[in-house]
């Protein structure tokens, strides 16, 4: 079941939307106010917030999408300051409030795939300045060339069955 948030002020329209929310399959949580600004638990899950939120409250919402009666250039400029996916209004029917939370679901899936390769290649470029940095060391102190270097932490590493990156460690270890 998909999971959403509201930070919505306004009773009335916060127990609308979660009922609608409700009949259409989706899990709603309503967060207690005094709780909000100290948690860090929100930044993964999608959420519907109100302007009144957006204006006063310090935790950060990367998914959301804006709750807006009305739609002038001060919720274009939340919209934008806050990266929504979308806003709603309170006039909207079924299929288009689906709509809106099933695309910003989709761009949140995007986004975290995003940061997950970034993740990745961040890594992978680490381990690629440590072992350039030990392949150099091997170069410099055997006088051997660059292929030459690689090809022996690259055999050590088989041997040993270990990275690359843990045989270039090793090696800048024993280097200090």
């Amino acid at each position: 079941m998909k999971e959403l948030y509201l930070f919505m002020r306004e009773e009335q329209y916060r127990q609308n939307l979660a009922d609608t929310l409700h009949s259409l399959g989706y899990q709603v949580h309503i967060p207690v106010k005094e709780k909000i600004e100290t948690s860090y638990y929100y930044s993964n899950h999608l959420c519907i917030v109100d302007s009144w939120f957006f204006k006063r409250c310090k935790t950060h919402f990367p998914y959301a999408i804006l709750f807006t009666k009305t739609v002038g250039e001060d919720e274009i400029q939340l919209i934008q300051t806050h990266s929504c996916t979308g806003f709603i209004c309170p006039i909207y029917n079924e299929r288009t409030l689906q709509a809106v939370i099933e695309i910003a679901l989709m761009k949140q899936k995007q986004f975290q795939q995003i940061e997950k390769d970034n993740r990745k290649l961040t890594r992978k470029l680490q381990d690629r300045r440590i072992i350039e940095k030990a392949k150099y060391i091997l170069v410099k102190r055997g006088r051997i060339s660059e292929e030459e270097a690689y090809e022996r932490m690259r055999t050590e590493a088989m041997n040993q069955q270990k990275t690359l990156r843990q045989v270039a460690d090793l090696i800048l270890i024993n280097e200090e």
